[in-house]
Formats: structure tokens, C-alpha cells, sequence
């Protein structure tokens, strides 16, 4: 086992906090307070930084508040939180989720004990793209003993756990991506390239949406469906083009 894991393994079973922060970006601080409210429940003892966009002002005791860059770019503001959490494993959830218990012990145990794991989902009960992700999926040759199951598929990034050894292998978000999509696509496929795993751990799950409704303030309040297509059209066009993909 790595060093760092073997320290965060005994760290467990010493009761210390993990160490993680939970990262989120948010426009509209109604749907960050929700969140908000769900952390400082569950995670009190985590670093918890919000980017804010649109020059939102928001109320967070306890946060580390981050004014992101303009005009809004998910990798670039998720990389300016990642930057603030100071060499720490993150937990890169989207604003319009809700933590229903505390998910990040159970998250940093599953990826201390597999050296291969780079990103970790929690199962997502809610909207999410890729199937596995949502909660009650169990595919077969799930063994409960490693506690999550490789994913072939790349990763929705509504919620992953990434190890600080990911970053430090695989480096930042690709700000390149500027418009709605690939770019979780694309850091899955670096961290692939890099021989590492995408997991999914059915041992938690994560709440996604409110009422039923998927309502991410990065894009889906300030963007049409139509919008929506044609930037996830054009951010395709974009991922093929680096990866050259026919």
C-alpha cells in the first residue's frame, strides 16, 4: 500500500478526521444553501470551499469562499477550488446536490485500499449519465470486499472523490473545455491513459436534484435546451479533436 494511504488508513482507525474538502461551484445561493446546510450537518470537520460565478454573493460560515473567473468555465473555477484545497483529496460535488450522511469516510476508505482507484463516485439518486452511477445499480462481478466496481464508461462529475495523487499524476481539469460537457469526459480518459481505475461505490449515496429536477446553477438555469445542445455539440467537436477520436 502507498504511503500516503497506509498514513490515512491508520489515520481511521486513530478516529482523526479525513483529510478532504469538499469542493462545489454555485451561481444562485438558494440552490448552494441546501448543500451548504447538507455539509455543515455531515462533514463539519472537512475544508468546504465554494467558487462562486456571476457575481453571486453567498452566506457560508465555515467556507472558504472563492470568487471564480468570469465568464464561467466549469474547469477553471472547479480547478481554483482544487488549487484552495491545498493538496487534499477532494469531493467535487455540483451545488444541487444534498448529502444525506456523512460519505466521506466511507468514500476515502474504498479508494485507501485499491492503489489503482483514481476517481471514486458515490451512486447518485437523481439525474447522472452514466447508468452505474445511479443509485441501486449493481452490475455483475460486483465484489462487496473491494467495495466499489470499475466503471468502462467515463464518469459524470456530479459528485466524485479524487485522491490528491490523481491530481498530482494527471494534473488539472482541461480549462480548454468552455461550454456545457466533455470535460469530465476528458479527465476520465487521462486518467485511464494514466493505468488508473474510475470507480463506483454503492456503500453511499448521494441525493441529486430537488423535487425530481436536476437544477445545476452552472448551466441549466442560465442556458436554453437548445443552448445546452449545441454547447455540448461543440465541446464533442472539441474532445475529439485532442484525443483524435474518429
Amino acid at each position: 500500500m502507498p504511503l500516503h494511504r497506509a498514513r490515512r488508513a491508520a489515520d481511521r482507525e486513530d478516529h482523526a478526521p479525513v483529510s478532504a474538502a469538499v469542493v462545489t461551484l454555485t451561481r444562485f445561493p438558494d440552490i448552494f444553501r441546501r448543500l451548504r446546510d447538507s455539509v455543515d450537518r455531515w462533514e463539519p470537520g472537512a475544508l468546504k470551499i465554494v467558487v462562486t460565478s456571476g457575481g453571486a454573493k453567498v452566506s457560508a460560515p465555515g467556507w472558504t469562499v472563492v470568487e471564480g473567473e468570469e465568464p464561467f468555465v466549469f474547469a477553471r473555477n472547479a480547478n481554483a477550488g482544487i488549487l484552495a484545497a491545498e493538496a487534499r483529496d477532494v469531493l467535487l460535488v455540483n451545488d444541487d446536490c444534498e448529502l444525506k450522511y456523512d460519505v466521506l469516510n466511507q468514500l476515502e476508505s474504498v479508494v485507501s485500499r485499491a492503489p489503482k482507484l483514481g476517481v471514486l463516485s458515490p451512486q447518485i439518486d437523481g439525474g447522472v449519465g452514466n447508468r452505474l452511477q445511479r443509485a441501486g445499480a449493481t452490475p455483475p462481478g460486483y465484489r462487496p470486499e473491494s467495495g466499489y466496481y470499475a466503471s468502462r464508461e467515463h464518469l459524470s462529475f456530479v459528485c466524485v472523490y479524487i485522491p490528491v495523487f490523481t491530481f498530482s499524476l494527471v494534473g488539472k481539469m482541461d480549462e480548454r473545455y468552455t461550454g456545457y460537457g466533455a470535460d469530465d469526459r476528458d479527465y476520465c480518459r487521462r486518467v485511464v491513459d494514466n493505468g488508473f481505475e474510475l470507480g463506483i461505490t454503492p456503500r453511499c449515496v448521494v441525493r441529486h436534484g430537488f423535487g425530481g429536477r436536476v437544477a445545476s446553477s452552472s448551466f441549466l438555469r442560465v442556458m436554453t435546451r437548445a443552448e445546452q445542445d449545441a454547447s455540448k455539440a461543440r465541446m464533442h467537436e472539441e474532445f475529439e479533436r485532442k484525443f483524435g477520436v474518429q
